[in-house]
């Protein structure tokens, strides 16, 4: 608990200040800034994908193993995919209609 709360907190401080060096290097790499262009979908659909994956086994016979070990990179990978059919079917287009209205920043 104390330990995991020491090493959040030094990781949103980092955040704030702005990371340099290897852990600069690994917040910017392509995989992790794609992952952050589609989270909110990761966010979305993930409880769906892993209950929709789990029927599906079922249904053709099989059962996925208990192991999280093994669940976890399945459950991903599909996750990431349902994400990033959302993020083109749905998402950007939606964010294409941005450049109709017009935005005058923060009041204050």
């Amino acid at each position: 608990g104390l330990g995991t709360a020491c090493v959040f907190t030094w990781v949103i401080a980092g955040a704030s200040r702005g990371f340099g060096g290897g852990g600069r290097a690994i917040l910017e790499s392509r995989p992790l800034l794609y992952l952050g262009r589609i989270s909110y979908g990761l966010y979305v659909y993930h409880p769906f994908v892993a209950a929709f994956m789990t029927a599906m086994f079922l249904k053709i016979g099989h059962r996925l193993p208990g192991s999280w070990w093994v669940k976890f990179p399945i459950f991903g990978i599909g996750t990431i995919l349902v994400a990033t059919a959302s993020w083109f079917l749905i998402e950007r287009p939606i964010q294409g209609f941005k450049r109709h209205f017009k935005y005058s920043g923060a009041r204050v």
